[in-house]
């Protein structure tokens, strides 16, 4: 899994503890939950006081004089927004939407149509990992954009399929595990295709901005499918996913193929 997914995914794991904690509709008593909340958050502070400590004691090994002077994160993030990498950022955005969705919601989900929620989390795992591990390293002697294509598009069919599931668990794992292995493969590709297409002078910005792009859409789009999801119910929610997947596939195929810029490689 990506370093940018992977940081995320405690989310759902405590998502799913909280929906343990409630039980036909009677709350357990709140001592009965509140160990697992209590240990996250000291890891949480933990994670903070070591990410400062290394932060600042790890020495800044740039030439000052060769780089030149510094621009803040706005304008930094604006420069790369502008190049080439900015339809990949709009790409990567909706990618953390769509995890975060299918993450974050998916024991409600699954709660509804009287399936296991496990039944996606361990296909959707196994299947991420594998695309990482198996499919990825053989597609590197493809052109990234279109690989990164094909992968989007079959995204778009496996959201669509959370649709017609129904409460059969075997088509919940197929979906879900249709879902992990496009996600898998598409995620790092274009993280990849992004930093090739940039311009010499963003490319060490882009990760940093892409990773900033992916957890701001983490952190807020749930709210939006809490509101979705509450009023509107589930049909809706897939239709917007469905539409970011679309979305996605179309950027990326509009990249995609002879037609890309000449990449700028910087100074020889």
């Amino acid at each position: 899994m990506s370093p940018i997914s992977g940081t995320s995914r405690g989310c759902s794991s405590w998502a799913s503890v909280s929906d343990r904690c409630s039980d036909g509709g009677s709350s357990r008593p709140r001592s009965a939950c509140a160990g697992p909340f209590v240990v996250a958050g000291l890891v949480c502070v933990v994670a903070l006081v070591a990410t400062v400590v290394t932060a600042l004691s790890t020495p800044d090994r740039r030439d000052v004089r060769r780089a030149g002077p510094r621009e803040g994160l706005a304008r930094t993030a604006g420069s790369v927004a502008r190049s080439d990498v900015g339809p990949w950022l709009l790409v990567i955005g909706l990618f953390a939407c769509l995890f975060t969705t299918m993450t974050q919601f998916q024991t409600t989900f699954a709660d509804a149509r009287g399936l296991d929620y496990s039944v996606f989390y361990v296909a959707y795992t196994v299947a991420v990992i594998a695309a990482r591990f198996v499919v990825a390293p053989w597609t590197r002697r493809f052109d990234q954009a279109r690989v990164a294509s094909i992968a989007t598009s079959v995204m778009v069919m496996a959201v669509a399929a959370f649709l017609v599931v129904g409460a059969n668990a075997v088509a919940y794992a197929a979906a879900s595990a249709l879902l992990g292995a496009a996600y898998g493969l598409a995620l790092p590709t274009t993280l990849a295709h992004a930093v090739t297409v940039s311009p010499s002078s963003v490319r060490p910005f882009v990760l940093p901005v892409a990773g900033l792009v992916f957890q701001t859409a983490i952190l807020g789009f749930p709210i939006v499918v809490g509101v979705i999801v509450v009023h509107f119910g589930y049909w809706l929610l897939f239709a917007v996913l469905i539409a970011f997947a679309v979305v996605q596939a179309a950027v990326a195929w509009r990249h995609a193929g002879p037609t890309d810029r000449q990449v700028d490689h910087g100074p020889r």
